[in-house]
């Protein structure tokens, strides 16, 4: 009886008992369950609508390259300076250069405006920004005349040996230039303010289709 007693007590510790399901972190509460813990998809991060565009000009102001390539505005001045001289005349690459430069100039301060644009009443920052832009054409102007003074200078120094009608077709010549680029300046000022219209449309433009895509 005793022997019968304790092989059903050994019979019964051999058994082994099976451990009660549990839920901890590392296992998933349901066998089915599609989403894993601990699996969540971190999403990037969602820029306002126009952000982007206003970052890229920033990084755009910021490098010395040129926006406009050379060829298509070469060809603008010269243009330009057939239909006022009626004459064609040979435009130096420093000169364009120049222009090219001081043109692209003039848009440097368009995230300002563009921001300010909506605004009711004219700011004082505004005014202060274009009396800024006034006066750095003032002193453009200033200094384009006296470099072509010096310039001139050194030209008759160098041709003192020169017929002086010779050195009269020059001057003339010269004088011819210099007024084809100053109408080229006033234009290509008149056609920066349109080009920042065109900008502040571009821009409202992408900021609609960015902000219609996040909204499907």
């Amino acid at each position: 009886m005793a022997s019968a007693m304790s092989i059903a007590q050994k019979r019964k510790q051999s058994i082994v008992r099976k451990t009660p399901r549990t839920s901890g972190k590392g296992l998933p509460s349901r066998i089915g369950s599609k989403k894993l813990p601990g699996t969540r998809i971190k999403k990037g991060h969602r820029y306002a609508p126009g952000t982007l565009a206003l970052k890229e000009i920033r990084k755009c102001q910021k490098e010395s390259l040129l926006y406009i390539k050379k060829t298509p505005f070469a060809r603008l001045i010269k243009e330009l300076v057939i239909d006022q001289a009626y004459i064609p005349l040979r435009i130096q690459a420093s000169a364009l250069g120049v222009l090219q430069e001081y043109a692209e100039s003039l848009l440097d301060n368009t995230p300002l405006l563009l921001d300010n644009e909506q605004d009711d009443d004219k700011q004082d920052k505004d005014e202060q920004e274009q009396d800024k832009q006034d006066q750095d054409v003032r002193d453009q102007d200033v200094q384009g005349r006296d470099f072509q003074a010096s310039y001139n200078q050194e030209e008759l120094d160098d041709d003192s040996s020169d017929d002086k009608q010779t050195l009269k077709q020059r001057l003339e010549a010269y004088a011819n230039e210099l007024v084809a680029a100053a109408h080229a300046l006033t234009v290509a000022k008149e056609r920066s303010e349109d080009s920042l219209r065109l900008a502040q449309e571009t821009l409202e433009g992408d900021a609609k289709k960015i902000a219609r895509q996040f909204h499907r």
